[in-house]
């Protein structure tokens, strides 16, 4: 049999009150559904959503009963901004970009799998595949993912004072979970010179145990992650392992972390504290460490002519203005010790 249904609102958020929970935008909305074959396994002609100027569209085979036998079907969402269905994003610009998301779901077997999906922006695209069983156990799922760009550096963390490689990445995935844990049987990120590369499991509630990352950090040249204010990045290799572990709360501890570099060796522990004011922690030791390739020539020069005219006759301190403004972003506590440091002359 043939049919198809349509319904129109002026308020998808009027029509969903009292059936979800979270907010949903109170924009107009219509569906236009044509379908034919038995009601337990339609064949979808076509299937067109808007709410407001968000869309999807899908066609194919649905099987909406148990065991989903012959679920084959395609979709494409638009989506032109993501604050108006998670108004939390208002501040982050990359939320307020458009988005294209498709792919294709069918059946094979017992598992029902995600197929050529991605999500598409205006800055970065990723691909998707998984799986999961017929009964949606979430303990049988797995996922694939992987994206890449042209600038990695506008992802990371602001940091006053550093300014971070506009340099190509990629980044790849492979998750899978069991009934505490996920699994991140790989992690694999490429950006600037650098390689990142992770494996381990993160429990899925409080009560479960185990959970641990281990990560590796290789990069041949410190100079290509970026530029610092006060410091020149040299062009010599970085090494850094460590395991990631649970901390306080919805915090997290290193408690062995290892660097070679500059020469030399940093060793010790890390904790941060997710608080409302996050907390910084480390116990650091170094070893045989230059500092003299850090410094920039002008600074280290015993030519006192040649210093820089910020510092007065006879004063060491400049007088332009430090700024500590990222200090008060978090609390810290932090030690360091080290032995056999090389440091440039002073130059006064």
């Amino acid at each position: 049999a043939d049919f198809s249904v349509q319904v129109y609102g002026e308020s998808l958020k009027q029509a969903l009150s009292g059936l979800v929970d979270r907010t949903v935008p109170a924009q107009s909305f219509a569906m236009e559904i044509a379908a034919e074959g038995a009601l337990t396994s339609p064949v979808l002609r076509r299937l067109d959503l808007k709410v407001g100027d968000s869309s999807l569209q899908a066609k194919g085979r649905i099987a909406p009963v148990p065991p989903h036998k012959g679920t084959d079907v395609t979709f494409e969402l638009s989506v032109p901004s993501l604050v108006a269905w998670v108004p939390e994003l208002v501040e982050e610009s990359w939320a307020a970009r458009p988005y294209v998301a498709g792919g294709r779901v069918r059946k094979q077997g017992d598992r029902i799998r995600l197929e050529q999906a991605s999500i598409k922006g205006a800055a970065t695209e990723w691909q998707f595949d998984g799986e999961i069983n017929d009964r949606f156990d979430l303990a049988s799922a797995s996922l694939r993912a992987s994206t890449k760009g042209d600038d990695g550096g506008q992802y990371l963390p602001d940091f006053t004072g550093f300014e971070p490689a506009k340099a190509p990445f990629e980044l790849a995935l492979d998750l899978s979970a069991s009934p505490e844990h996920v699994q991140i049987r790989d992690l694999k990120l490429l950006w600037a010179d650098s390689e990142l590369q992770g494996r381990g499991q993160w429990a899925l509630s409080d009560t479960a145990s185990g959970s641990a990352i281990e990560l590796e950090l290789n990069s041949s040249r410190l100079s290509s992650l970026g530029e610092l204010d006060a410091l020149t990045l040299p062009d010599a290799p970085l090494r850094l392992t460590a395991k990631v572990v649970p901390g306080a709360g919805e915090g997290f501890k290193v408690p062995n972390l290892a660097m070679d570099v500059l020469d030399g060796k940093i060793t010790g522990q890390v904790s941060y504290g997710a608080t409302p004011k996050p907390s910084i922690s480390a116990d650091l030791v170094a070893t045989g460490l230059d500092f003299r390739p850090l410094i920039r020539e002008s600074e280290s020069s015993v030519d006192t002519a040649a210093a820089p005219s910020t510092v007065s006759s006879g004063r060491v301190i400049p007088d332009q203005r430090i700024s500590v403004d990222v200090l008060r972003r978090f609390d810290a506590q932090l030690r360091f010790s080290g032995s056999g440091l090389h440091y440039p002359d002073p130059g006064f």
